[in-house]
């Protein structure tokens, strides 16, 4: 599980899909020299650069950044995104005048 926070008020978890024992854990970092420890250190590093970057990006852009934020980012999920589909489901759909297949309006 990772989280993210900013500030003292604003905090996101994920999953960051890495599995180590009990004994094998500490501090929030996996012990040991062993490949696997070393591998998932060098990923959890990987996700805090990644995470640093898009906050100093988007603090760069805007204030109030939550950690919410930053993680659909991180991780490519949608947040309050427009699509071409949203539009057209809150207005009516008007006849064209033609008529198709079946003799409906379209």
């Amino acid at each position: 599980m990772g989280r993210i926070e900013v500030g003292g008020d604003s905090e996101a978890a994920f999953s960051a899909k890495m599995r180590a024992t009990v004994s094998q854990w500490a501090s929030g970092r996996a012990t040991g020299k062993s490949a696997s420890a070393r591998g998932i250190n060098a990923r959890l590093d990987g996700i805090r650069a990644s995470a640093l970057t898009v906050y100093r990006t988007q603090s760069s852009i805007r204030t109030g950044v939550t950690a919410e934020q930053i993680k659909c980012l991180l991780l490519g999920m949608a947040s309050e995104q427009a699509t071409l589909l949203g539009p057209s489901l809150q207005r009516p759909v008007r006849p064209t005048g033609r008529r198709g297949p079946g003799g409906e309006h379209g």
